[in-house]
């Protein structure tokens, strides 16, 4: 057959909701499409857990341990095969990076799949990774060490199973950041809160895509630090293509809250996402023409109730329009659907967790504001100047470059790793109304921290209260 244009091959991160496909593709790599048949096939079947019975791995574990990372793979949009990175290693114990499955259809072998899809993911990886192959496994045996040598790694080493934990060759190697840190972003969808504008360009005329402009204004304000305007009139002046358009402050907000920008209750938001055309079986990328706030607000919306198929336009629409894209006025709508969310427990913080945190030495608290607002002395403040007693500060305009895209996950890892926020096992992000501390919270998220949570009210409501000690200075 005729070689695939490596351009149409992407590997994606599998959301939660397509764990049934991965377990499907799992069964039928196991039953009849490896070159390696098992040796009992009862070992291999899923248990009522769904997950392997004996010396293999719960399917769940991908979707909740830090460095686990279910990808499939895909061709043109198709699906082709999947991948399963963990940190089981084959020589006993843990190490850093594993592929632990990797499983490419035979309608799409010896045409340059397997080594672009094998590219994509050694390079969004960096560390030292193990890809161990049974040794009956013949075709693997010789694909691998071609695949790892393409894809640009060093310190490339083979050493032998010692027969208890692995039979079959185990190549070692390190993959450096410089290597293609940002690949996935810039290429699939990895399911780790970003999308570039060359992923939504290629998929927007996708059935199952649900774009939408979020953009919200904050505006100086006499009565208060700001005044809130939608952003509807950008929208209608120009978006993009087939994007709809959300109403943070009215639609997805408790209206009936002192406080702006609460988050209603789940079915409130699940009614009037589902009014708007999000399903259970849709992908949701948001973006704004200002801060990303208001994206990673929403995201972060999604991601408490459940809903884990939704990205970040890297960029926003600066980017998109920077590029030379297309654009279009007036206003879209999508198909009203049927939407049913269910709470994340631990996603959110109130005022008295916040509080109990203070003294916890288990909870990093983060304050996403400005370096000026977290000491106090920012020219406007939310009722009291400083921050909440002991919280560190990462502000929210670090997580970015000066063109407004993210940075890297050193990058990100970088600005927190200062304040401690990898040392404790649960972060707590706050800002002045919860907006800002999505940006840190989609920045922990997205770099593996397994415990990360937002304060809703954070400054508007915590500094009502007299009671509630706050500190200024650095």
């Amino acid at each position: 057959m005729d070689a695939i244009e490596p351009s149409s091959v992407r590997v994606e991160w599998a959301s939660e909701a397509e764990r049934p496909l991965i377990e499907g593709l799992l069964q039928f790599y196991v039953y009849d499409f490896s070159d390696m048949r098992p040796a009992d096939p009862d070992d291999f079947a899923f248990d009522g857990r769904g997950g392997y019975p004996t010396q293999f791995f719960q399917m769940g574990d991908y979707w909740r341990l830090e460095g686990y990372h279910p990808l499939v793979i895909r061709v043109a949009g198709h699906v082709a095969g999947f991948a399963l990175v963990n940190t089981i290693s084959h020589r006993g114990g843990l190490a850093e990076r594993n592929m632990g499955e990797f499983f490419v259809a035979r309608l799409y072998r010896r045409r340059g799949v397997a080594a672009e899809a094998a590219r994509q993911i050694l390079s969004v990886y960096p560390g030292r990774w193990e890809v161990a192959v049974a040794e009956r496994n013949i075709a693997a045996r010789a694909f691998w060490p071609r695949a790892i040598a393409a894809a640009g790694v060093h310190d490339l080493e083979k050493v032998d199973g010692d027969g208890e934990h692995w039979r079959g060759p185990i190549w070692t190697f390190a993959v450096s950041p410089a290597t293609g840190e940002k690949e996935m972003a810039m290429t699939g969808w990895d399911g780790r809160g970003l999308v570039s504008t060359d992923w939504l360009a290629e998929h927007l005329e996708d059935p199952d895509l649900r774009v939408f402009d979020v953009t919200v204004h904050l505006r100086p304000s006499t009565s208060g630090p700001y005044r809130i305007e939608s952003g509807r009139a950008d929208y209608e002046a120009a978006h993009i293509p087939g994007a709809a358009f959300l109403d943070l402050p009215g639609q997805l907000s408790d209206t009936a809250s002192p406080l702006p920008f609460t988050m209603p209750a789940v079915d409130q938001l699940a009614a009037a996402l589902g009014e708007a055309g999000i399903g259970p079986e849709t992908r949701v990328v948001a973006y704004t023409t200002t801060s990303p706030m208001w994206a990673t607000r929403l995201w972060w919306m999604l991601r408490s109730c459940g809903f884990d198929n939704a990205a970040v336009l890297d960029g926003g629409a600066a980017k998109w329009r920077a590029e030379g894209r297309a654009v279009e006025s007036g206003e879209r709508r999508y198909p009203a659907s049927r939407l049913t969310l269910t709470a994340r427990l631990g996603a959110w913080a109130d005022k008295a967790a916040v509080m109990a945190a203070i003294a916890d030495g288990g909870v990093c608290t983060i304050n996403a504001l400005s370096p000026s607002a977290h000491r106090g002395d920012a020219p406007v403040n939310y009722g009291r100047k400083g921050h909440i007693a002991g919280s560190r500060n990462v502000p929210y305009a670090s997580l970015l470059h000066e063109d407004g895209t993210w940075r890297s996950d050193d990058g990100l890892r970088a600005q927190f790793e200062p304040v401690g926020a990898f040392e404790r096992p649960r972060a707590i992000c706050y800002c002045g109304g919860g907006i800002s501390a999505t940006m840190a919270a989609l920045a922990l998220t997205r770099l593996g921290h397994p415990d990360v949570a937002v304060y809703d009210g954070s400054l508007s409501e915590w500094s009502r209260d007299p009671a509630a000690p706050m500190e200024t200075g650095a």
